[in-house]
């Protein structure tokens, strides 16, 4: 520390592990397209890591000490700011934090310890999905068991009903499957015509089923009736 900022006092976040992109919180719900600045200005203390894999795992005092450059200068702030001109910086931005993704691995760490307030560097930010991650947890409220992704927009979405999975093709059917789960009731009417032990039991062979188009969900709609018997749900009359 002496070789960089002699009067610095160690402060929580030097023990804190660095991140990479995917141990952002709710990393799945983030935007894959980004919108990029050029010359932003970032705030020192919210870059939270990095995703260069030497320095994956460590905290930021420990990749100090492993930097592979760190040893064979004499630094302060001039040699610094010449090191950082000769390249730009580009971070991913989420929310408040940053994440280093190309170079810069060493001035964004002696950056933190000479205590800047910002750098000027290129960003990539994301947004975060509100409507995406809401929609998962309305599923996973549930008990329908969805499997997470980072291309959810995009993905088939996997689910669990009566412990059988099930494809829905287009995030666009999701919500309209909510709905249609939603409006199924567990009461008479409901069970007329069929042997109890056919509802809370499994008797079909079908292991899975694959959606393309509301009109098939009615395929699921026993499945559904077990599935809420099954998880608690009270009987309607």
């Amino acid at each position: 520390m002496e070789k960089i900022n002699p009067e610095f006092e160690l402060k929580n976040w030097c023990f804190k592990i660095s991140k990479t992109e995917k141990e952002i919180t709710n990393y799945c719900f983030w935007t894959n397209k980004s919108k990029h600045h050029t010359k932003y200005k970032v705030p020192i203390k919210n870059i939270v890591g990095t995703n260069h894999l030497r320095y994956c795992g460590k905290t930021w005092i420990e990749i100090l000490g492993s930097l592979k450059k760190f040893n064979n200068h004499i630094w302060d702030k001039n040699t610094f700011l010449d090191l950082y001109k000769r390249n730009n910086i580009t971070y991913s931005k989420y929310g408040d934090d940053y994440i280093i993704i190309g170079g810069g691995n060493h001035r964004s760490c002696i950056a933190k310890f000479f205590e800047f307030e910002y750098l000027e560097c290129s960003v990539d930010e994301y947004s975060f999905d509100s409507e995406l991650f809401n929609v998962f947890n309305q599923l996973k409220s549930r008990g329908l068991n969805p499997q997470e992704s980072k291309h959810l927009r995009e993905s088939i979405w996997y689910i669990k009903i009566n412990d059988k999975k099930v494809s829905l093709f287009d995030f666009e059917l999701v919500i309209p499957f909510i709905n249609f789960y939603d409006n199924i009731e567990i009461n008479i009417k409901n069970l007329l015509g069929k042997k109890i032990n056919s509802i809370i039991g499994d008797n079909n062979n079908v292991t899975q089923y694959r959606i393309r188009n509301v009109e098939e969900f009615k395929t699921l709609k026993d499945d559904i009736l077990k599935h809420k018997i099954k998880y608690g749900n009270t009987l309607m009359y």
